[in-house]
């Protein structure tokens, strides 16, 4: 029989509760883990120290968040002024100048 619009949901569970298997699986494997933590630091002592690296090393990105790189790109008009950057970048860098030379140029508190 196909299910009708508007017709009452009859059957099932409530709206709201949760899974019985799995709230058991959660529960056992909880267990589980929080054993082999109690062991990790034998386990790690006996392991050679090339394993116990790869393992340390597996297991890090758990701990400590892995840090993104950031692409910052800007693209500035010849007629646009340069607010915020250096003197040393300013028309004479982006003129290719040769005769410029940062290391000859004062930073004014930069």
């Amino acid at each position: 029989m196909k299910f009708e619009k508007g017709r009452d949901k009859t059957g099932g569970r409530e709206s709201g509760t949760p899974n019985k298997a799995p709230k058991e699986l959660r529960h056992q494997l909880q267990a589980i883990v929080q054993t082999a933590l109690n062991e990790l630091p034998d386990t790690l002592a006996a392991m050679e120290p090339t394993d116990r690296a790869r393992m340390l090393t597996a297991l890090l990105p758990y701990v400590m968040p892995k840090l993104n790189s950031v692409e910052l790109r800007a693209e500035l008009k010849e007629d646009e002024p340069k607010k915020g950057l250096p003197p040393w970048l300013g028309v004479a860098a982006s003129q290719h100048d040769s005769n410029f030379h940062p290391e000859n140029e004062r930073h004014n508190g930069i």
